[in-house]
């Protein structure tokens, strides 16, 4: 699949089949294609520029020049081969969809999308295709309403940050259907409609909590929550070790995952992620990483050492494990979610396809964590 996905928009995917042929009849439908409504000149000017850019990306069109918008574009797609092809309007797929790969810039508005006649193969500059060929990889994911899961919601992820969260989010985002799903990754919207100001969850449980009421009070319910931690001016709140048995006494038959990851490799995506580690020694997560500044005898306080921090990321595991095993009516599921299995694992606890499921949030580079 094309991944026409964006941070501002939803945008068109389509959906390859592996049955081979050499009709190229689909160039002359592409480059005579227009999407009829009554839009203003300007946004005529960027339709007339998507089927330009269709054209292009599939036969190559010489005449035609990227736009610097074209600049997010993963890779300078080709057709190398046409496929027999069976009629079939655009879909819309949402943004971070993992079973897609970023392609051809399109556009949501008036919903009167083009439409191909025939399926293409494509490959990258490498030659690498871009997918395998087999047919469920391509075929349309059955996207689930909530009651149709297998596991009940709301979806609480218990594991820790960069461990997995977005590619979790994304999954469920890929198989899930949005008319009758809500997700949140790191904000949560309050219950009150007069109110639509975005607050990341962790900080609205931290002050319902730290106020008296429970956990959830005045906020928006969601099917599922991503990531419940939040950074603060000072450190970072981390409900999914210090609040278990306040979300427990608000959806006590709830969904649990443990996402997890090699500790070592946490801990260097922890290091890469602006201040974040700072933001852990800052913190007071009792008992198992106390915030305390540097001792008299120059002793480096708790966190600065590596094994500190893969000390605490193994004890918030242990304790995730442990208080599901004293709540039988919990619901659990445990992930690694760098194994090639992952996926495999999600469908089976959830029903949603693991083509839905991806590594997504991977930040990489040399950037190591010093000491403030």
């Amino acid at each position: 699949m094309l991944d026409l996905t964006s941070s501002s928009r939803r945008r068109t995917a389509l959906i390859l089949s592996p049955e081979m042929s050499t009709d190229l009849s689909v160039q002359s439908r592409l480059s005579s294609t227009i999407v009829s409504d009554n839009r203003s000149p300007s946004e005529m000017n960027k339709s007339r520029h998507h089927n330009r850019c269709l054209r292009r990306t599939f036969f190559g069109d010489p005449k035609v020049q990227s736009s610097p918008n074209d600049k997010e574009k993963a890779v300078d797609w080709s057709m190398l081969t046409g496929t027999k092809l069976f009629e079939k309007n655009f879909e819309i797929f949402p943004e971070n969809n993992s079973i897609v790969a970023k392609g051809v810039r399109g556009q949501k508005e008036n919903s009167e999308m083009f439409q191909l006649q025939e399926q293409l193969v494509i490959r990258d500059r490498a030659g690498k295709a871009v997918g395998s060929n087999a047919p469920e990889k391509f075929a349309s994911i059955q996207r689930k309403k909530p009651e149709q899961l297998k596991l009940p919601t709301p979806i609480m992820v218990m594991g820790m940050m960069k461990a997995g969260t977005t590619s979790i989010y994304s999954y469920f985002k890929c198989g899930m259907d949005p008319n009758t799903t809500k997700l949140s990754h790191y904000d949560c919207r309050p219950g009150k409609l007069t109110d639509t100001i975005n607050m990341p969850c962790g900080k609205r449980l931290d002050s319902n909590i730290e106020g008296g009421r429970e956990a959830f009070e005045e906020i928006d319910h969601y099917h599922l929550y991503a990531e419940l931690d939040a950074n603060t001016n000072n450190g970072i709140i981390l409900p999914q070790y210090k609040y278990l048995q306040q979300i427990y006494e608000v959806y006590p038959n709830a969904t649990w995952i443990l996402n997890l990851r090699d500790p070592q490799d946490w801990l260097k995506s922890i290091d890469r992620w602006q201040n974040l580690r700072q933001r852990f020694i800052w913190s007071n997560q009792k008992p198992d990483l106390p915030s305390q500044g540097r001792s008299k005898s120059g002793e480096r306080p708790t966190g600065e050492k590596d094994e500190d921090m893969i000390n605490f990321y193994n004890k918030q595991a242990q304790r995730v494990k442990d208080f599901v095993s004293n709540h039988p009516s919990l619901h659990f599921v445990e992930v690694q979610i760098d194994q090639k299995d992952a996926g495999e694992i999600m469908e089976r606890a959830f029903g949603i396809s693991q083509h839905c499921w991806g590594n997504k949030n991977i930040n990489k580079g040399d950037a190591k964590w010093s000491a403030i």
